[in-house]
């Protein structure tokens, strides 16, 4: 079963797969290593790039520049010739290591936006798949079912290699041991969006000095006259003479500490979100169904129930 599109309220179309926990498909990968949904379609798109030959990288990437080395000076050449020479090839090193540079460059943006161009056309082809990623990074459905006789409901816990959760459906009695023996799989009902969120962070961009008091330093001093006194020189004679006091002279330093200057930018994001949100089955031609709410991309489930996985399980071993 393909992807699902459903018109909502507001005239939106909202995204729906379908996990049936069968019928999966071999994409030439192993999904297993998945973190996520959005993980395992990013895997095939991926692989499919390498079959079109986008997965050497590293040999335009890493490609480094090899310097040549000047043939020493030889007992047939003066000084002088040996300097021209050198001089010459340092310049047809310079030239060639400019050259170098540019062709590499050249070649990675050619890389680069032929590959995105690829993967643009990949991931285009590839919404009509993720049914079967879906279907493939999940897998089977291990079920466990006990029957109320007195409510006709069946408790139902389904179990796979990344999750755990438990409903119940109304069973009429007449058919509940069958339904019982014979379920060995549910439908579920997955909504999921892949949009793009723009989320603000803000970078550090450099620093900045700000005033935060001021230190008084003495620079001198200045005398003032404060009175006079009489001064008395040989027996007979006096004089009026000024009286000073020093007063200290202070010149003010401003007191500076960095702090820092932050920017806030934008940068987009993908994510991809998803949800259980019925689950249903078809049996001797009825339709039983129940609402789930259920988030099978919580982080924290992800990583306990992985570690689990790593340890126990033989899926896509």
């Amino acid at each position: 079963m393909g992807n699902i599109e459903v018109d909502n309220a507001n005239s939106q179309k909202e995204s729906f797969l379908i996990w049936s926990g069968i019928n999966f498909k071999d994409f030439g990968v192993n999904l297993g290593r998945a973190t996520s949904l959005e993980n395992a379609i990013e895997i095939v798109e991926n692989h499919k790039l390498a079959d079109l030959g986008f997965q050497n990288e590293n040999v335009i990437f890493s490609k480094k520049f090899v310097d040549k080395e000047l043939p020493p000076k030889d007992e047939f050449e003066t000084e002088v010739e040996f300097q021209k020479r050198k001089h010459r090839f340092e310049l047809g090193e310079t030239e060639r290591k400019k050259l170098f540079k540019l062709r590499k460059k050249q070649a990675q943006e050619k890389y680069t936006n032929l590959r995105e161009e690829k993967r643009l056309k990949i991931s285009q082809k590839l919404k009509k798949f993720y049914n079967p990623i879906l279907n493939s990074y999940l897998h089977e459905q291990q079920i466990e079912m006990k029957y109320n006789a007195e409510e006709s409901l069946f408790d139902i816990t389904v179990k796979n290699w990344l999750m755990s959760f438990d409903f119940q459906l109304q069973v009429p009695r007449n058919i509940a041991r069958e339904f019982k023996n014979e379920v060995k799989n549910f439908e579920f009902l997955c909504h999921y969006s892949n949009e793009e969120k723009i989320l603000k962070h803000k970078i550090r961009v450099g620093t900045k000095k700000v005033q935060v008091g001021v230190n008084k330093v003495q620079v001198g001093v200045n005398k003032i006259k404060i009175g006079t006194e009489i001064v008395k020189f040989g027996l007979i004679f006096a004089k009026e003479e000024p009286v000073y006091e020093e007063e200290p002279i202070y010149e003010e330093t401003p007191i500076y500490k960095k702090e820092p200057i932050y920017e806030e930018q934008s940068r987009k994001e993908k994510k991809m979100e998803f949800r259980i949100l019925e689950v249903r089955k078809i049996f001797r031609n009825q339709i039983f169904k129940a609402k789930i709410d259920f988030d099978i991309l919580l982080e924290e489930m992800k990583a306990k129930l992985r570690q689990e996985y790593n340890n126990n399980s033989d899926f896509f071993r």
